[in-house]
């Protein structure tokens, strides 16, 4: 509803909230409504193509469905950069080290640096 909310709002509004981000905020939003909802109802992630797509980011088209796209994603609305380092950070670099024998990271478009290029 939020997302939806976000979209109603009139530009004015949408800069005022978001800043010089408002026009990347509503796919961000739609992105992270999708994470949700899969993980809410203990949908899979691996291999997963998302129906929304994310808009700002330098990535390419076949990446852009991804979960490296939901999670750069939920990184943007992250409020706490100090937060997402040392809280988010080593958890999934914890989880991807546990699973290292069954998660192929190139499944879920993350590049190989990708710890460097989710630090906020």
């Amino acid at each position: 509803m939020l997302s939806y909310f976000y979209n109603d709002l009139t530009t004015a509004d949408k800069k005022a909230f978001a800043g010089a981000d408002y026009k990347n905020m509503i796919s961000w939003m739609r992105c992270c409504t999708d994470l949700r909802n899969i993980c809410a109802h203990y949908g899979r992630l691996y291999f997963r193509i998302f129906s929304a797509m994310p808009s700002g980011f330098q990535i390419s088209e076949a990446a852009k469905r991804r979960l490296w796209c939901a999670i750069l994603s939920v990184r943007a609305l992250y409020p706490s950069a100090e937060k997402w380092n040392s809280e988010f950070m080593p958890r999934i670099d914890a989880l991807f080290e546990e699973y290292k024998e069954d998660i192929d990271l190139y499944h879920l478009a993350f590049p190989r640096d990708w710890t460097t290029q989710l630090k906020k």
